[in-house]
């Protein structure tokens, strides 16, 4: 993945901070200059390196030709939740975070 295979707290606020920056630009300017999906594609490409496999759900987007509708639902940022969630970030299955990238840590 782009930004590496362990997630830290911090990598994980800053993938999430990227996220919410590109959905809250596809709700405002994105659904007037972008209508065509090459930007779907592009954007599909940068999440799946950011968040592995989960990011390909970024492609239905696609499904919406006219670039309107795809703007009100947060996809990158849902996915990036969904993400954290499976890597315990939040939510029951959290883990304490790693302070070394030594798996013999714990």
């Amino acid at each position: 993945m782009l930004f590496g295979r362990n997630m830290t707290p911090q990598g994980y606020a800053v993938r999430m901070v990227i996220c919410l920056a590109a959905d809250l630009f596809d709700l405002t300017v994105g659904r007037a200059l972008f209508a065509l999906p090459w930007e779907e594609g592009v954007s599909t490409v940068f999440f799946t390196l950011m968040w592995g496999p989960l990011g390909l759900l970024n492609l239905t987007e696609l499904l919406d030709v006219t670039e309107q509708l795809d703007a009100f639902i947060p996809m990158a940022t849902l996915v990036g939740l969904w993400a954290g969630y499976n890597a315990g970030m939040w939510g029951p299955k959290r883990k304490s975070p790693r302070l070394t990238n030594d798996p013999q840590a714990d």
